[in-house]
């Protein structure tokens, strides 16, 4: 486990073992220190990149119990990871991210949907007739899973067979469980990201 993607994973990722990953500020501030390599990174010798370094072991099995959960890591050395989050993002992008779903998605171009929570029929209906034409055009739907907006609009493209990108706040666990989601992510129309 010494490749770019595997040393981001094992300092940045998050399981249930005793250590404390990096952060994103962290990550990228020891980065940019080490030349922007990920393996001078590995290489530090500073006393947490030492200890995170030893938990290669441990992140077998949690990324194995990921696997089996169908969750993948995506870290930014990736080839699959969405390349426009850090270009528009810079360090504020999360070094990885947690995903379930078709990668492929992820090459579509997007329109963002958020919103109010507090929404009335007029906006679920101002809503679907900019979706319809966003769908028309081509475009996929990104959004950021919470109640009432977001929500119609991620069902109604997949409704359609349309695309959809979900950047979660929390963990991808709770979502899984839901069958409507499961059979999306079966279908290979949507994605699911989060950076926890």
């Amino acid at each position: 486990m010494n490749n770019p993607a595997d040393i981001v994973t094992i300092l940045c990722a998050e399981f249930d073992d005793k250590y404390k990953p990096l952060t994103r500020a962290e990550f990228w501030m020891i980065y940019h220190r080490c030349g922007d390599s990920v393996e001078a990174v590995a290489e530090n010798p500073d006393e947490r990149i030492v200890e995170l370094m030893e938990r290669q072991g441990a992140i077998a099995f949690g990324i194995e119990k990921l696997e089996q959960m169908g969750v993948k890591i995506l870290t930014f050395v990736d080839e699959d990871f969405p390349s426009p989050l850090r270009d528009k993002l810079g360090d504020f992008c999360p070094p990885l991210l947690y995903c379930c779903g078709n990668p492929d998605i992820l090459q579509q171009k997007f329109v963002g949907y958020v919103g109010s929570r507090s929404i009335g029929e007029e906006d679920v209906n101002w809503t679907k007739q900019r979706l319809k034409h966003n769908l028309e055009d081509g475009f996929g739907i990104v959004t950021g899973g919470a109640k009432r907006i977001d929500i119609v609009a991620t069902q109604y493209a997949l409704g359609r067979s349309s695309p959809v990108a979900v950047f979660l706040p929390n963990s991808l666990k709770e979502n899984l469980k839901d069958s409507f989601i499961r059979k999306h992510i079966y279908d290979e129309d949507l994605m699911l990201m989060s950076h926890v």
